[in-house]
């Protein structure tokens, strides 16, 4: 039976379509409609168009931490695989902030040095009154510095023990392990607090578990999951 009941609904379709950019398909999941209904009642769109405006909106959320990174050190490609988008989105990022990735062949001057960094996580660690996980870092911070930070060692955890703290020992000895179950159930509660489906970025804000970037990699890519989330059988 269609969710789709009266204007109110349509006038939230077209604020999500042409001012969130969410794509047709994600329409269609928060309504209980097929992609193809979705089309017809919102004919005015340019995909294409609307998929472009998306992802400038993400990038330019994004530009501070990319030029942050890249100022202190981190290669294009590493911030491009961190940040989960392209290297030349990256260049063009630099360039449309004054930098010209393809003139530097080694770190600027004014890199921050392992020791400054490794000073502020102990700052941070005083200020909680116990060794900061990469999340709480960040906020301490301000910004995504803890990024350039795992960049820079490896892990956190290499990060925390470089600056003389006990990094944080995960219940059971080692990594946590998520079952498909714990994953589905998450989601799940993330998907009713957020009132839609969660995106790569809302996800990292909600602090869900686990990480997104872990999801990414356990299912191949953050779409993957949420196809797999999307369509399980009951």
């Amino acid at each position: 039976m269609s969710k789709w009941r009266d204007w109110k609904d349509l006038n939230e379709m077209e604020a999500l379509r042409f001012e969130e950019f969410w794509s047709l398909d994600e329409i269609a999941r928060k309504f209980g409609l097929t992609r193809q209904r979705i089309h017809q009642l919102l004919p005015a769109h340019n995909g294409r168009e609307i998929q472009r405006l998306r992802t400038e909106k993400d990038i330019r959320n994004r530009e501070p931490i990319v030029v942050d990174l890249y100022r202190n050190g981190a290669l294009t490609a590493d911030i491009g695989k961190e940040l989960n988008i392209p290297q030349q989105v990256v260049r063009d990022v630099l360039r449309r902030n004054g930098i010209d990735p393809s003139k530097r062949r080694k770190p600027p001057a004014n890199r921050v040095s392992d020791e400054t960094l490794s000073t502020e996580i102990r700052e941070c660690a005083k200020e909680l009154g116990k060794t900061p996980g990469a999340k709480a870092f960040d906020k301490w911070r301000g910004y995504m510095r803890a990024q350039l930070i795992i960049i820079r060692s490896g892990t956190w955890a290499k990060a925390c023990e470089a600056a003389g703290l006990e990094p944080n020992i995960r219940r059971g000895g080692g990594e946590r392990k998520y079952t498909d179950q714990m994953i589905q159930a998450t989601y799940d509660r993330a998907r009713a607090e957020l009132g839609r489906i969660p995106t790569y970025e809302l996800w990292e804000q909600g602090a869900y578990r686990p990480a997104a970037a872990s999801l990414r990699r356990r299912f191949g890519s953050w779409m993957k999951f949420l196809d797999a989330m999307e369509n399980r059988k009951e």
